[in-house]
């Protein structure tokens, strides 16, 4: 099942605005119990102007073929975001697009901030290597992904938790 990411940074107008709508009808998916930034959906005008101001350090469409099947993301911050169609979760995508971003940059370690609630994602997540690292006020919990080329140190268990 390839995969590609498809940066929405840089596109022509038509290509992002096409990148807009596919985003867009993703967020229309979301539900309460996957989001931690959205209580209610905004108009499509503000989410493109949402996507113009560029937030995030890379933003991409996954693409199987020719058909999107999600979208990924990372911040500023190395956090990543990762969300997929409903028809399209549990067939490999968000773990293929989840080993291309963490294999493409081998030397940064990664976060994961997911609401409490929503457990798939915490799941997803803890499969691919990521550990407990804080809860913020219940609002999410953060997981971390430490590079192996970055720490020598002994790996901890899934279920060990990381605190400062």
């Amino acid at each position: 099942m390839p995969i590609a990411l498809v940066s929405i940074y840089g596109s022509e107008k038509p290509v992002f605005e096409m990148h807009c709508r596919t985003l867009y009808r993703l967020l229309s998916e979301r539900t309460v119990e996957q989001s931690i930034s959205h209580r209610e959906m905004p108009s499509f005008n503000k989410h493109v102007e949402f996507a113009e101001s560029k937030p995030y350090k890379e933003w991409w469409i996954i693409y199987n073929g020719p058909r999107a099947v999600g979208a990924a993301y990372i911040t500023h911050k190395n956090e990543i975001g990762l969300f997929i169609f409903k028809e399209f979760i549990s067939k490999g995508y968000g773990s293929e697009a989840l080993k291309f971003i963490l294999n493409n940059n081998k030397h940064i370690t990664f976060y994961a901030n997911i609401s409490p609630n929503n457990y798939k994602s915490i799941n997803f997540f803890k499969k691919h290597g990521f550990l407990y690292f804080s809860d913020m006020e219940h609002v999410q919990y953060t997981y971390v992904y430490y590079s192996k080329t970055l720490y020598a140190s002994p790996q901890l268990s899934q279920s060990e938790s990381v605190h400062e």
